[in-house]
């Protein structure tokens, strides 16, 4: 089906407004509010009718709120016939008509009524309903949710499209084995939290252990220079007396003394007799405390000295431990980080989980055949002729469910770009849209669908819609978009 011409006799802001189509794109340009919406909902309402308010929230014709005060007329060719639909909007729901031009028509009155047009419409249509419409071909701005145009809009199509049971029992046997999944999954996270929380408490234990084997090494070394600084003050090789000179101190007293005496004795004069009497005492009394102070001296320093190297043996044995303990807690955390690496990679049960529902699904993509299986083949055709680099197959279970591929696996789409996401959906749409309308050419309506799309993405998506052999109706506020369209055409 194409549609030649729209007469908007009365919509939103337009009375007898018209708009003629041709084959291949159609580029409708205007800046924000210049109606391009308007005339958009303009083509669904003509198709379906203004839903309800029942119906308001999956309506295809935008922004018009139900009972629009409306009328107009879109002419369409179809298999070699052309079909003139009318409708009025009030009262709701409104009047449709349609009608047919006669074979060798020579005038514009030579159209002829059709008594069902509903059915005549459902045909034009290829048999799509509302919701699937505005789910494939009939795309309104903004709409870009990624489940909206599978889960939402083909879900209740795709259901019933099923053959037998086999999807089913795919579908059951990949819920058990996903449930299995995640269960192992949580497993799997319970024994890495634990891991990594015994890994933590070592490390904790292992920095405390290496800081007090720091502070008591520390403690050894102040020790050490304190004692060795106390012994270079007692030296008395440099400043004092020497264990020789304390012995020859002793001996000097003491044979003074002697000698004193020995003269007080021997000498005639008494005088000189009292006088070396006198000191003789005194060097022999001084004797005795003198070797004492000097026996004290060398005990004390022998007894200091034995206390330093009691107390900086005591801290090296605290070291040693300290040091041990290290080394033992180093072990354990190898091993630990050695069990926590061989966790991540080994996976052997999600893995292999993995591995059987894609199996599944691939052998649920074979027998089911369908709709979903041939909406899975177009789009994968649609997405290599756009040139995606970052997928290749596109796979649509008959639950509604969208996978996509890359080189044979499974792309997780919420690692993946918006460009790469918007790629899907555009091809996912297009192949729905010709797959569900049952082999009738329906026409692309498509306003601002491609806003985020950069320069190169929409050089080829357009290229896509020029070689397409659809009819295109694309609204647009973007300039670039008229620019790369001439461009696109000058090389085809």
């Amino acid at each position: 089906m194409e549609i030649e011409r729209l007469d908007l006799i009365r919509w939103g802001k337009f009375s007898g407004h018209t708009i003629r189509l041709k084959s291949g794109v159609n580029i409708i340009y205007g800046g924000n509010e210049s109606g391009k919406s308007t005339i958009h909902s303009f083509l669904g309402a003509m198709l379906f009718g203004v839903p309800s308010k029942e119906e308001k929230g999956r309506q295809v014709s935008g922004s018009e709120p139900a009972g629009t005060d409306g009328e107009g007329v879109m002419t369409v060719w179809d298999g070699g016939q052309r079909y003139k639909i009318r409708r009025t909007f009030t009262p709701y729901p409104g009047l449709l008509s349609v009608k047919q031009e006669m074979e060798e028509a020579e005038q514009l009155s030579d159209w002829e009524e059709i008594d069902e047009p509903q059915e005549v419409l459902s045909d034009l249509l290829g048999g799509l309903d509302a919701e699937t419409f505005t789910s494939t071909v009939f795309w309104k701005q903004n709409q870009t949710t990624w489940e909206l145009y599978v889960e939402d809009g083909l879900k209740h199509c795709l259901k019933a499209s099923k053959k037998d049971g086999s999807s089913a029992d795919g579908a059951q046997a990949i819920q058990i084995l996903e449930g299995r999944r995640e269960k192992a999954q949580q497993k799997k996270k319970k024994e890495a939290d634990a891991l990594e929380e015994r890994i933590r408490k070592r490390q904790l234990e292992a920095e405390y252990v290496r800081k007090e084997a720091g502070r008591l090494q520390a403690q050894c070394n102040v020790l050490r220079a304190n004692a060795q600084k106390e012994q270079e003050d007692d030296d008395w090789e440099g400043d004092g007396f020497t264990e020789t000179g304390k012995n020859l101190i002793q001996m000097l007293l003491l044979l003074a003394g002697v000698l004193a005496l020995v003269g007080a004795l021997l000498l005639q004069n008494l005088m000189l007799r009292i006088f070396l009497g006198i000191f003789g005492g005194a060097f022999l009394l001084l004797f005795l405390p003198v070797r004492r102070f000097l026996l004290g001296e060398s005990e004390q320093g022998q007894t200091e000295a034995y206390d330093v190297s009691v107390s900086e043996e005591r801290l090296r044995a605290e070291i040693r431990k300290k040091e041990d303990t290290y080394q033992k807690l180093q072990e354990e955390l190898e091993k630990l980080y050695h069990q926590h690496m061989k966790m991540e990679t080994a996976d052997t049960e999600i893995t292999a989980l993995n591995l059987a529902i894609d199996r599944i699904r691939e052998l649920s993509e074979e027998e089911s055949g369908g709709p979903a299986g041939e909406i899975s083949v177009r789009a994968s055709e649609i997405i290599k002729e756009l040139g995606c680099p970052s997928c290749d197959r596109i796979a649509l279970e008959t639950s509604g469910r969208l996978r996509a591929y890359l080189g044979g696996h499974i792309i997780d789409r919420k690692k993946v770009s918006s460009s790469t996401l918007l790629q899907i959906q555009f091809a996912v749409r297009m192949a729905a849209g010709e797959v569900l309308a049952g082999g009738e050419e329906l026409p692309f309506l498509l306003d601002e669908p491609f806003a985020m799309y950069d320069d190169e993405r929409l050089r080829g998506v357009l290229s896509w819609l020029e070689r397409s052999g659809h009819q295109v109706v694309l609204f647009t506020c973007q300039q670039r978009v008229r620019q790369i369209m001439d461009e696109v055409r000058k090389s085809v």
